[in-house]
């Protein structure tokens, strides 16, 4: 509409400068002056709609902060020392306020101090109302929710103070773990408070912590005592959390790999899912690299399989993933395709009867090596880069040595080739 408009201008504007009725620089004028006049009156009504937003936001907050609880607090309160309570519901029914039927019809449930109840059941079968009640999101309507004897529509401050809830899919604020958990406190109390949830939910570092908490930190007075129990191994605690970390994520890989084999995913959507991940974890392709390996090991060498069988295997799962492979273990550069071989070679087990028993023999291995230089998923170089790097029993058998002889053999070829055409 607002070119129509300015077109519709020009042309007529146009007609009167033709005909001496008005001047160039008048129509110019009067056309930038329109323009002005049209964005003004575009960012007014921007600015209404926005205000028109904010009042509808606004009122609802309103009616947020003025609405009435119907469940207020009661006036009795639990002594500070109570620990252990015990939760009851006796004869509890009870139906939501927008449904005739009810959630719960005469239910009795008692849990004692230190006991953990799993509640299973049909979706819609009053699971998600029970903890509901005991969090007293909603009063019941008959019977009674008890802690440690006590109702609780006659306590004070019973959800800020006594009861807390762990949703099945929790929330995490910008931050590591440990700041989530220490959130909403300050001080000792609140470092306390994150070491003993770090603890119950197994961490020994941290319940090791919380046992030094009060022990002397480094530059104390008592620092000259030689007590190895007081040894306080920051470096050693990062080197855990890292490897964790590291095994996590590669144990994550693998599946998604496995996953993806078992559903018949297209390789190119199984890249694009790992390299989303990657990027999600501020990882690179290498480290992404001995997990993808392990993976497709794993898919060649089924349990039972006979040894041609494997070898079979080994093939079709190395020429299907072969965009995957490539892509993670960095076909063409030297130093990731050595760090390739040296993760497969890291994947050949212990166990006589592990399904990947097979690779630890050295023809399985060479024909790897050769299925993974065949597709192009490491060069000649790299795989004699491995060679120079490894000093297993692998890499001195016969049939190892073979391959290691013809791609060397192969690369002097091309390097003669390359001199007779550059002279």
């Amino acid at each position: 509409h607002a070119s129509g408009s300015l077109l519709l201008v020009l042309a007529v504007g146009g007609e009167q400068v033709l005909a001496g009725a008005l001047s160039p620089g008048s129509l110019s004028s009067f056309l930038m002056y329109s323009l002005y006049l049209g964005f003004a009156s575009s960012g007014l009504s921007t600015a209404y709609t926005s205000f028109q937003r904010t009042r509808g936001a606004t009122e609802r907050l309103l009616r947020l902060t003025d609405r009435q609880t119907r469940t207020p607090d009661g006036l009795e309160s639990l002594p500070s020392s109570a620990r252990g309570l015990a939760v009851e519901l006796e004869g509890v029914a009870f139906a939501y306020p927008s449904r005739e039927i009810s959630a719960l019809s005469d239910f009795n449930l008692h849990v004692k101090p230190g006991e953990r109840v799993a509640l299973r059941g049909r979706s819609g079968c009053g699971k998600s109302t029970i903890l509901r009640l005991v969090s007293r999101l909603y009063d019941v309507d008959e019977g009674a929710v008890k802690v440690g004897g006590v109702d609780v529509r006659s306590l004070r401050e019973y959800r800020g103070a006594i009861v807390g809830v762990v949703p099945q899919e929790p929330v995490l604020l910008t931050g590591t773990i440990l700041e989530n958990i220490r959130m909403g406190g300050d001080g000792d109390d609140a470092a306390a408070a994150a070491e003993t949830a770090l603890g119950a939910l197994g961490n020994d570092a941290a319940a090791a912590a919380r046992e030094r908490r009060n022990s002397w930190p480094p530059g104390s007075d008592d620092e000259d005592e030689d007590d190895a129990a007081d040894t306080w191994d920051f470096d050693g605690a990062e080197a855990a959390k890292a490897k964790a970390s590291d095994d996590a994520f590669r144990q994550t890989v693998r599946e998604m790999i496995l996953a993806g084999s078992k559903s018949g995913a297209a390789v190119d959507s199984m890249i694009m899912e790992v390299n989303c991940y990657k990027l999600s974890e501020n990882r690179t392709f290498r480290d992404a690299a001995p997990a993808a390996l392990e993976a497709v090991m794993d898919l060649a060498f089924a349990p039972g399989a006979t040894k041609a069988q494997a070898v079979r295997s080994l093939s079709s799962e190395i020429s299907r993933w072969t965009p995957l492979l490539a892509k993670l273990l960095g076909a063409g550069d030297v130093d990731d395709e050595r760090f390739a071989a040296l993760a497969l070679e890291a994947l050949v087990p212990s166990e006589p009867d592990h399904p990947r028993a097979p690779l630890g023999t050295p023809d399985v291995f060479a024909i790897a090596l050769q299925k993974l230089y065949e597709a192009d998923v490491l060069s000649g170089d790299g795989i004699l880069a491995w060679g120079e790097a490894s000093s297993s029993a692998l890499r001195k058998s016969a049939q190892v040595g073979q391959l290691l002889a013809f791609l060397e053999d192969d690369s002097d070829e091309d390097e003669s080739g390359s001199e007779e055409e550059s002279d």
